[in-house]
This record gives C-alpha cells, structure tokens and sequence, in this order.
C-alpha cells in the first residue's frame, strides 16, 4: 500500500488534502499542518516501511474507523 493509500485508509475524514509533488534530487518531505514529519534531505536516508505513519501518529490520533 502506498503512503497516500495508507493516510487516506486510516484518516480520511480528518484530512484536507494529500498531494504528490515532484522535485529534483530524490526529495522526498512529509509535512502535517507545517510541521516536518520525516525529510529525507534532512535524515540523509529514506523512511523506513511505516515511519511516517509512525510519526503521524501524534499529530493525527490514532487510525479511524469510519467505513
């Protein structure tokens, strides 16, 4: 399951949007409400399997049931 895929199953009621956004050099930023979630530029490695998801956790609450 992709990223997006994953936010939407577990918060979709909550979100606003989620977007892809191309860029150069393998960038690849996750931010929730202006808050840095993971930044690979930053970290200097790409997000290990359920990282971000992880890290939302406190920002988002726990996974909804709403289907």
């Amino acid at each position: 399951m992709s990223l997006a895929a994953e936010l939407i199953d577990g918060w979709a009621p909550l979100l606003i949007s989620v977007s892809l956004k191309t860029a150069d050099k393998g960038r690849f930023l996750v931010t929730c409400d202006a808050t840095v979630v993971f930044d690979k530029g930053a970290e200097g490695r790409h997000a290990r399997p359920g990282e971000v998801v992880e890290r939302l956790l406190p920002l988002l609450g726990p996974k909804l049931t709403w289907r």
